[in-house]
C-alpha cells in the first residue's frame, strides 16, 4: 500500500466525519494533561493521525489501544522537548512493523530520516532478534527503541504475569543494556 499526501488528506477526512476520537482529539487530551505544552509541528500531527488510523483496531497485551502505546513512547520525547522529527519517529515507530505500511511509504511523507528511523527499529518476520538489536546503531533508532523496550518491559501494565512475560523482559533487559552502551559510546557491548 502507498501512502501519499492525498491519503493522508483523505484519513484526517474520515476521522474527522467518524465522531469517534480522532487524532485532534487526542492531541487536545495531551495538551490537557500537560504531555505537550505547545501546538507541535505539521509532522507530529502527520503522524499521530497515521499511527492512530493504522493502528485503531489494535490492542496491546493488556488490552488496552495500542495507539496509547505509541504515545507512551513518545512521550519522553516530548518532555525532553526533543526535535518534531524525533517524535514523529516515535509515534511512527511500530508502523511498519504491524500493519501494511512500508518504511518506503514513510520516507515518501516524511522524509528518509523518518522513514529509516522507524524502517531500523522494526523487527521483520522471522528475523532473529539479537540480529535486529544488531542492527539498531543510529541514535534516533537506538533512543526510540530504549523507550520502546523500557514501556515493554513494565509488567505493572499486565493483569497476570506468567514465566513467558518474564522470559521476555529478560530478553528486552538484555537489549536494553547492548543499546544504553551503544548510546553512550561503548564499544565492549556491541552484542549479548
Amino acid at each position: 500500500m502507498k501512502i501519499n499526501y492525498e491519503m493522508l488528506y483523505d484519513l484526517l477526512k474520515t476521522d474527522r466525519q467518524s465522531g469517534k476520537e480522532n487524532f485532534l482529539g487526542i492531541k487536545v487530551a495531551l495538551l490537557e494533561k500537560g504531555i505537550i505544552n505547545v501546538v507541535t509541528d505539521d509532522v507530529v500531527v502527520a503522524a499521530m493521525a497515521i499511527a492512530h488510523h493504522f493502528h485503531r483496531n489494535q490492542v496491546d497485551k493488556s488490552g488496552y489501544p495500542y495507539f496509547a502505546h505509541c504515545l507512551s513512547v513518545a512521550k519522553h520525547f516530548i518532555e525532553n522537548q526533543d526535535s518534531f522529527g524525533l517524535i514523529a519517529a516515535a509515534i511512527l515507530h511500530d508502523v511498519v512493523e504491524d500493519t501494511q505500511v512500508s518504511a518506503e511509504d514513510l520516507n515518501v511523507i516524511f522524509g528518509s530520516k523518518i522513514g529509516n528511523t522507524v524502517g531500523e527499529v522494526t523487527r521483520y518476520k522471522g528475523e532473529p532478534y539479537d540480529d535486529f538489536i544488531g542492527q539498531i546503531k543510529s541514535e534516533w533508532a537506538v533512543k526510540i527503541k530504549i523507550q520502546d523496550l523500557l514501556q515493554n518491559m513494565n509488567l505493572l501494565r499486565l493483569r497476570r504475569i506468567t514465566a513467558k512475560d518474564l522470559a521476555r523482559t529478560q530478553k528486552y533487559t538484555n537489549a536494553l543494556l547492548v543499546l544504553s552502551a551503544r548510546l553512550s559510546g561503548l564499544q565492549e557491548c556491541e552484542s549479548f
